[in-house]
This record gives C-alpha cells, structure tokens and sequence, in this order.
C-alpha cells in the first residue's frame, strides 16, 4: 500500500457498514516499522489517524491484515501522562520516577482485561525503527522509534478480535512516545484490495 492510492475493504464489517457494497478508502500516509527483520505497515485512512489497516507479514506464520479503529476511551499520551493520569493498565508495574527513561524502565502486559470483560492475550510485541511516507507535520527527517504490541481475545467466539497498541515517538524522549490504543478486526487477504 503506498500513500495515495485507493484499497477497497470487503470484510463483514465494511459490508455491512456500507449497504452491502466494499468501502473504497484512500490510504493517506504509511508507516512502516522495521523490527527483527520483519517490517509492519500500517496505512492511515483517516487524517486524525483513527482509522488504519495494519498489515504484518511474520517471520512465521501467515500474513495478517487488521483493520483498525481507535479507542476514544484512552486519551492518546506519552508513558508518563498515561501512569500519571491513573492510566497504566497496559504496563508491569507502572511507575514513573523522575528522571527515570520510561522507554527502558515499562513493558506492556502480558494480557489486557477490556471494559466489557473480555481477556486479549500479548500475540506480537515489536520495537524498532519507524518512519511515515509522507511525515506527520514536524516530523519530516526526525529520527523515530515505533512500538507495536498486539493482543488478541482470548475466546474463541472472539477469534481474530484484536487491541493494538502502537506507540511511536523520538528515541531521546525518556517520557516515552505517543500511545494510541485501536480495537480491530482482522481480514482475509482477499478482503482488501
């Protein structure tokens, strides 16, 4: 997917959003985090990046497409405003001494309980360079780190249901970076084009 172009979704979901009929959306910018040889993209379809598609091709396993939607109930924050506003669920023992490089000292959890009860278990924790082709305002040519953590519902009557969490900021920021918190669904390769 480049920036620009036209993908058509044909998933459940977009179906029945649209009548029936595949949403065709323009991709407006792409990420591409590169990590342990592996390279996520997620392309933006919206220009308050709250609606994306996350496309992952593991180094095992099938590729998986995700199309992704942010959760309003998380405000988006850096490590420190997360813990400081009573917000760290998604981090082993969150603190945030002062001084201290959040980037090093927080991991994520190993499992997330959502608000309506159901339990999303840790699939893929990956960190590494990150860029954005076009960059958001202020960040063409700044050096990037990303973070992509992906959970998926334990049930199987929620199979293929994911929390995303992608965290992307200056590796020099010892607040950390940006957090975003999306809800997604994941679709067969045959559903986006």
């Amino acid at each position: 997917m480049k920036a620009g172009q036209f993908i058509t979704l044909s998933d459940f979901d977009s179906l029945k959003s649209n009548g029936l009929q595949p949403v065709e959306i323009q991709v407006l910018s792409v990420g591409a985090l590169s990590a342990e040889r592996q390279v996520f993209r997620i392309a933006f379809l919206s220009e308050d990046f709250s609606k994306a598609v996350l496309n992952m091709t593991p180094a095992k396993g099938d590729p998986l497409n995700i199309v992704l939607n942010y959760e309003p109930l998380l405000p988006i924050n850096n490590r420190r405003q997360m813990i400081e506003n009573g917000e760290g669920f998604l981090f082993v023992n969150p603190s945030a001494p002062a001084g201290a490089d959040l980037n090093t000292t927080l991991s994520y959890v190993a499992d997330i309980n959502a608000p309506e009860g159901d339990k999303y278990l840790k699939v893929l924790d990956a960190y590494g360079a990150y860029n954005e082709a076009p960059a958001r305002d202020g960040l063409s040519g700044v050096k990037l780190i990303g973070h992509l953590v992906v959970y998926e519902a334990e049930a199987d009557a929620n199979k293929g249901t994911y929390l995303v969490v992608f965290e992307y900021g200056s590796p020099d920021n010892k607040d950390g970076g940006l957090i975003t918190l999306y809800r997604g669904k994941g679709i067969a390769p045959h559903e986006i084009k």
